[in-house]
């Protein structure tokens, strides 16, 4: 039998129209990546039958074999009459709101929402005629007072961004059907594995794909599963004109992402839950508290010492390395010597403990310099950096075993602060904490309650900043002269010397690491969440929100724990 290629003669044709037939056999496991706009079509006629709506492949923009296998996939999940997937999350959202809103009517939406939702229903929709209420997501009651005669859309987000307030899905869905309003619910914080919107009577369930769907934090993909076909031709309909579809090498990673979402959200709901508990039971006190306990203690141990010793005392030596300005500013009172230029916390040693040539170590920080004498046996100094009390490591000094003393003393006075209650993190939000004001609503409508937790500190942004940051003394060593009682390895260790290691400031969320951000300053920035609102809503701006992944629950916790004894 002749090559059908051998028909065509130029070189240019043979590269460009070759015919490549689908193969019957191999079989693939896995859904291939379609990457092709278009279709070969059997005849005109066909053609005419797929652009008229006939189900068939025409082209991508409208529906991909790979995009489409990964939407019936998530549609199964989701429990729906039709599932689309978008390019992005706010395409699914804009998507569906044009799909269901026409100029002169009314939505009601929740006043905290993800700050791309929230400019929509503010600036965007009303420039089409559509009139948006905003309301508390959490009391359904306030969604039933703001419907008018001509709402269409009800719009809730569960659990909510960055807040983790929650919002009644059984009752949302029968005040809908009661009244006859389409509701939507954006599921993203939930994923399709912990919460079923559609079984509790809501019309359109959105995911942020780029999420716990997707998984990996490698796309950007949307989605919408209705509960109608009328509502799914709608968006169909639509999202043929407007653009805004995914491509199939994202849904051939979507597809992927799914096929482990119950495995990857019980270990998320799983650590998520170990690390709030472990904040919510974290005694972190505030640097103020530290101050005014070791300038009391610190001061009497120091002057004691100086008493006992009176003339014989010649060499100078550091013996407090302080985390952070404040407390250095607040334990220089209480030093031996103070210097206007240069703020030294200083102790004497007699001559005959020790005798060793001294190095100046400048340190800088904000607009301030501070000098601090070292001698080549503060060798082991350098090795505990992270901790606020540092004892020298000579045998022979004879303060040691006082400054033992002092770190008891130290440690009963942080106990007593935690049975007083008055931590550096406030309150942490977690719908699978007992604490949390709408946990019951959680237990009721979520299977599990995901990795996604927030937490406010005291000290406002200043000092949620300084948690997260993740710079305490990497970049600073960068500049900095070493004495040379440091090894290279010593640097080395210094310079990777951060607040936190594992968890990652970043926005987004549901990947398998972990991150974390400052939602005012990352995702709820004042350009879409006013001051004002911020203060209605309870959005506080030492909120910061974490996305906790897949690594080891205990990893994380060290983690955190190493980056509060920091701040």
């Amino acid at each position: 039998m002749a090559n059908e290629n051998s028909l065509l003669e130029s070189f240019e044709s043979l590269a460009v129209g070759s015919n490549w037939k689908k193969p019957e056999e191999p079989d693939p496991i896995n859904v291939p990546i379609f990457a092709s706009s278009t279709f070969k079509t059997s005849s005109v006629d066909h053609a005419e039958e797929l652009a008229l709506g006939k189900s068939g492949w025409l082209y991508s923009r409208w529906i991909n074999p790979t995009v489409d296998a990964a939407a019936q996939t998530l549609n199964n999940l989701e429990g729906g009459q039709g599932t689309l997937l978008f390019s992005s999350g706010m395409a699914a959202i804009t998507n569906v709101l044009f799909a269901t809103l026409s100029s002169g009517d009314h939505v009601v939406g929740p006043r905290m929402v993800y700050s791309g939702t929230l400019a929509l229903f503010r600036n965007h929709l009303p420039r089409f005629g559509v009139e948006c209420t905003l309301v508390d997501g959490f009391d359904v009651s306030s969604y039933r007072k703001a419907v008018k005669p001509n709402t269409k859309v009800l719009y809730c987000e569960t659990p909510c961004n960055p807040t983790m307030t929650l919002t009644d899905l059984e009752e949302f869905g029968k005040l809908g059907k009661e009244l006859g309003i389409i509701t939507m619910c954006d599921s993203t914080f939930a994923s399709s594995f912990n919460q079923k919107p559609i079984q509790q009577g809501i019309d359109v369930v959105i995911h942020s794909c780029t999420k716990y769907l997707g998984g990996h934090s490698d796309i950007t993909a949307g989605s919408l599963t209705l509960s109608s076909q009328e509502l799914h031709h709608k968006c169909y309909e639509l999202q043929k004109f407007f653009g805004g579809c995914m491509s199939p090498f994202d849904a051939f990673l979507l597809h992927r992402g799914l096929k482990t979402l119950h495995v990857r959200m019980e270990r998320h709901n799983q650590n998520a839950m170990e690390v709030a508990k472990f904040l919510e039971g974290h005694p972190k006190v505030q640097s103020s508290i530290n101050c005014t306990f070791f300038k009391r203690e610190l001061g009497k141990h120091l002057w004691k010492l100086v008493h006992v010793m009176k003339r014989r005392v010649t060499l100078m030596t550091l013996l407090f390395f302080a985390k952070t300005a404040q407390t250095l500013k607040s334990l220089v009172k209480i030093s031996v010597k103070y210097r206007k230029d240069s703020l030294v916390l200083l102790h004497r040693q007699t001559i005959d403990v020790i005798s060793l040539p001294t190095y100046f170590f400048q340190f800088k920080r904000v607009k301030m310099s501070r000098k601090f004498i070292l001698t080549k046996s503060h060798k082991n100094l350098y090795k505990t950096l992270s901790d606020f009390f540092v004892q020298l490591p000579s045998k022979k000094l004879t303060f040691v075993n006082q400054g033992v003393k002092l770190e008891s003393k130290y440690d009963k006075h942080r106990q007593e602060i935690r049975r007083s209650g008055n931590f550096f993190i406030e309150r942490v939000y977690y719908p699978g904490l007992p604490s949390h004001p709408h946990h019951e609503i959680a237990k009721k409508q979520m299977t599990g309650f995901s990795g996604m937790l927030s937490f406010e500190v005291k000290g406002g942004r200043a000092e949620a900043t300084r948690l997260v940051e993740s710079r305490n003394l990497s970049g600073l060593m960068d500049v900095l002269p070493f004495p040379p009682c440091i090894t290279k390895e010593d640097k080395k260790r210094l310079k990777t010397s951060t607040n936190l290691k594992l968890v990652k400031l970043a926005v987004s969320l549901g990947g398998v690491q972990s991150l974390i951000e400052i939602a005012t300053a990352m995702t709820h920035p004042e350009k879409y969440v006013s001051v004002e609102e911020r203060k209605e809503t309870g959005l506080k701006e030492s909120l910061i929100r974490f996305s906790v992944g897949l690594e080891n629950a205990e990893d994380l916790k060290k983690d955190l724990e190493h980056a509060l004894e920091k701040v």
